[in-house]
């Protein structure tokens, strides 16, 4: 849609959360996969600010508190498989 292509996202995964989330489990998660942290930053301030088209997504109430977005970098793209396997299985 116009409003990701806008904004850098390459690609977009939603779930509930985990054991271990700062929000709590169940919670709806979304997270957004960006070509650069810049773009990510930028899109993470639209949203914590409530900028439009944000401002009525909230008031309409289709996103519930806390919301709060975070901008991540990755550093490397090495996947540790054993240590994935372990936090799925504690969070089961």
């Amino acid at each position: 849609d116009k409003l990701h292509d806008a904004n850098g996202v390459l690609g977009s995964v939603v779930g509930t959360t985990l054991k271990g989330s700062d929000i709590g489990t169940k919670a709806l998660s979304v997270t957004h996969f960006h070509g650069s942290y810049k773009k990510a930053c930028g899109l993470v301030d639209q949203f914590n600010s409530r900028s439009p088209p944000f401002d009525g997504i909230v008031a309409a109430g289709v996103l519930k508190e806390p919301i709060e977005g975070m901008a991540y970098e990755v550093v490397a793209d090495t996947i540790d498989l054993d240590a994935i396997q372990k936090m799925m299985a504690a969070s089961a």
